[in-house]
C-alpha cells in the first residue's frame, strides 16, 4: 500500500449522515384535525355533525346536529334544517337536562341548588351554572324567568339536539326528558314524568309556597313549551321534576 492514498467511499459518510440525523431525535407528533371527532374542543369549534361535549368533539346522536359557533345550519329531531345565527357566539351550544329527583317549591334558590347538585358534578359548564328554568311573572310579555337565558342551541347530555334556538326551545314542543347523568325518564309514566312549569300568574308564589294551590307542569316528552292540556299541580307536589338549564 503506497503511503498518502485515501480510500474514499461515499456510501459511508451517506450513512453516517443519516444516522447521526436521526440520533437523539424524537418521533414527530401527530398532528390533531381541529373540529373533527375526537379533536380537543372549547365550548364549540366542531365539524357540522359533531357537537363539543366534555371538551371533545362527538357525533351527536338522535340523527340531530349542531354547527358549530359562527355555523349557518342546524337540524333539529324532526331532520328540518333552520338557521342557528342568533345563536350565542361564546358558546355554539347549552345543555339542558331534567332532574332524576323531585322537587318541591321551596325557594327559586332552592331550586338552582338542586340543578347544580344534578348537573355541575356531571356535565361541563360552557362558562356559567346550572339553573332551575321556572317561570315568574312576566306580565304580557310571555314566558319570563329569573335570569336571562343565552339566545343558543340547545341539546341534551347524550349529545341529542333539542332546539336550535332558545325561541324554538321556549315556544315549540321538544322532547326534554334527559338525565344529567344521561339517564332518560319513561314519559308513558306520568306521575314519574311531569316537571315543573309555571306561569306568569300560576307560580306558587314565586315558588316560595308548597300548599294547595296550582301551577302549571306538563310531561317531560313536550319540554318547557309544554302544550297546555295537562292539568295542573298542586305546589305541594312531591312527585314533579325541575328542568335546568346551562346559563352564563
Amino acid at each position: 500500500m503506497r503511503a498518502g492514498r485515501w480510500l474514499f467511499v461515499p456510501s459511508i459518510f451517506v450513512g453516517a449522515c443519516v444516522w447521526f440525523a436521526c440520533v437523539g431525535e424524537d418521533p414527530p407528533t401527530p398532528q390533531e384535525n381541529p373540529g373533527t371527532e375526537g379533536a380537543s374542543c372549547d365550548n364549540g369549534g366542531c365539524l357540522s355533525g359533531l357537537v363539543c361535549l366534555s371538551n371533545r368533539c362527538v357525533v351527536a346522536e338522535g340523527g340531530a346536529t349542531i354547527d358549530a359557533p359562527g355555523g349557518n345550519d342546524a337540524t333539529s329531531n324532526d331532520g328540518n334544517t333552520t338557521s342557528d345565527t342568533g345563536t350565542d357566539a361564546g358558546c355554539g351550544t347549552r345543555l339542558i337536562f331534567v332532574t332524576g329527583s323531585s322537587w318541591t317549591p321551596s325557594g327559586l334558590a332552592n331550586a338552582d341548588v338542586r340543578c347544580a347538585a344534578e348537573g355541575n358534578t356531571l356535565l361541563p359548564k360552557c362558562g356559567g351554572a346550572f339553573r332551575a328554568l321556572l317561570q315568574v311573572d312576566g306580565g304580557d310579555s310571555g314566558p319570563s324567568y329569573p335570569f336571562a337565558l343565552p339566545d343558543a342551541a340547545w341539546v341534551l347530555p347524550n349529545g341529542t339536539s333539542v332546539a336550535p334556538t332558545t325561541n324554538a326551545l321556549l315556544t315549540s314542543a321538544h322532547s326534554v326528558c334527559v338525565l344529567a347523568d344521561g339517564g332518560g325518564l319513561d314519559a308513558s309514566e306520568p306521575l314519574a314524568a311531569t316537571v315543573w312549569l309555571g306561569s306568569a300568574t300560576a307560580n306558587c308564589n314565586l315558588w316560595a309556597i308548597n300548599n294547595g294551590d296550582l301551577s302549571p307542569a306538563d310531561l317531560c316528552s313536550v319540554g318547557p313549551a309544554g302544550n297546555g292540556s295537562n292539568p295542573t299541580r298542586t305546589c305541594d307536589s312531591t312527585i314533579t321534576k325541575v328542568y335546568c338549564v346551562e346559563v352564563p
